[in-house]
Parts: C-alpha cells; structure tokens; sequence
C-alpha cells in the first residue's frame, strides 16, 4: 500500500515516506492519500501564520484528524443518523438516542478541534483583530480577572 501511495503522489521526500510508513504501520494505509491532502491543506492554512500558539493549533488538527480516521465507520454513520433527533421536539431518551447523542458528540468534539472550536463556544466577539480561538483566551483571561483568579 505505501509504495502504491507514494508512486500515486510522485512522493520523493523522507517526510512523506516517513507518514506513510506511519500510517501503514497503523493499519490506515488505505486511507494515507485522503489523510495527506488533509494534513497538507491543514499544513497550509498555517503557513504564514505568526500566532504565538500556531504549533499548538496545527497539532492539535492533526490530531483529531487522525481520530476520525481511525473511528470505526459505523460510529461515523451513527454520528450522521444523530442529526435526526434535532428534528424532534423534544430528547425523551427513546431506546438509541443515547448512543446516537454519545456518538454526535464524540465525532463534533473532533471537526470542532479541526475548525478551530475546540472548547464549543462562541466567546463575545472583544477583538475584530483576532480569530474565534484567541477571542476565547480574551474571554477566558477577562473572567480569570474578574473573578480574581
């Protein structure tokens, strides 16, 4: 499977043999070209990027990238079937709907980290200048002041 990936991609450099080797070595071999387009547009949407937390933002992508990938399909699927319940008036707890409200927010937790939502909250919007995630550590540092801790 590696060496079908990188003759796929004309894949010259150690870096990309290395995360491929990585990922055979996972068992998601299979998946290696979708998950190298994924981590190269994440790699991308850093370039250029002079936060002080752009490590931290760009790992913690991959991360729940990788952990989507790996989720089993049918988790994926039940993740996509929860979408049914907000079309009820109300959560009664019928036989399912827990498990499809586990697995809505095991799989959310993860796009929420990729699309920079990782503590799934909107804070107030105190900085036109900044993006969501460091609004929130305004936010957060604002209340820390507040409450005196």
């Amino acid at each position: 499977p590696i060496s079908q990936a990188l003759d796929r991609f004309s894949f010259g450099s150690a870096a990309a043999h290395l995360f491929l080797s990585a990922l055979d070595a996972m068992g998601l071999a299979s998946k290696a070209p979708s998950l190298f387009v994924v981590a190269i547009a994440v790699g991308i949407g850093y370039i250029g990027v002079t936060r002080e937390d752009a490590w931290y933002r760009f790992t913690t992508s991959m991360t729940a990238v990788y952990e989507i990938a790996k989720m089993p399909e049918e988790k994926l699927n039940r993740f996509l079937l929860s979408y049914s319940m907000f079309e009820k008036d109300q959560f009664v707890g019928e036989p399912g709907e827990v498990e499809l409200l586990t697995d809505y927010y095991s799989v959310l937790n993860h796009l929420c980290a990729i699309g920079n939502f990782e503590k799934m909250y909107l804070p107030p919007y105190l900085d036109a200048t900044k993006d969501v995630y460091s609004n929130q550590k305004l936010y957060e540092k604002k209340m820390a002041d507040f409450l005196e801790i």
